[in-house]
């Protein structure tokens, strides 16, 4: 139980939620302002993966909007371009979620099993197992041609990414037959 706890409380950050409603709505558009405008669902779509796992392995920052909150931002600021957020119950800061992007991922150059740090990520990320559905290949044509190129192979918190762009110039004459 105390794993749990101690989890809380190195990523949880505590919006003030005393005052009036509208004292209360401000301190989370402030907070919103700062960085804390990452959704789980954001982040599944970039990373692949279900949003079940983003809340399981995604350690970063966050903060919870609760009932309250929600009403008070509804409420108060209705035309916020932060709108979108308020039905969120849980959002993360994205400069945290870089932070530990760029800790907890690396790449490899197939055949080649050196790992490499990451400076930039790539724009889009896809799995193999979409991938080959994308371009329409086996597995042992996708593995041929990654093979024989320079397509970084990126390990996010353990899991197998590519970067889309790279496929998309290695795979360019499969896509002009799809």
């Amino acid at each position: 139980m105390s794993s749990i706890v101690n989890f809380f409380d190195d990523y949880y950050v505590n919006v003030p939620s005393e005052g009036s409603q509208e004292k209360i709505a401000k301190a989370y558009l402030d907070h919103m302002d700062i960085g804390y405008n990452l959704t789980a669902k954001e982040i599944s779509d970039y990373l692949n993966v279900s949003e079940l796992w983003v809340s399981r392995h995604v350690q970063a920052k966050y903060i919870w909007i609760n009932s309250t909150a929600r009403y008070a931002l509804n409420r108060y600021y209705p035309e916020s371009k932060y709108k979108s957020l308020f039905k969120n119950k849980k959002l993360f800061k994205r400069s945290s979620f870089e932070f530990f992007l760029k800790n907890n991922t690396y790449y490899i150059v197939e055949p080649n099993k050196t790992k490499h740090s990451v400076v930039k990520l790539p724009e889009r990320l896809i799995t193999r197992s979409k991938s080959l559905e994308k371009y329409g290949v086996s597995y042992t044509t996708f593995y041929n041609k990654i093979k024989g190129s320079s397509v970084k192979k990126y390990f996010i918190h353990g899991q197998p990414r590519y970067s889309e762009k790279e496929l998309d110039y290695l795979f360019i004459d499969m896509q002009h037959t799809l």
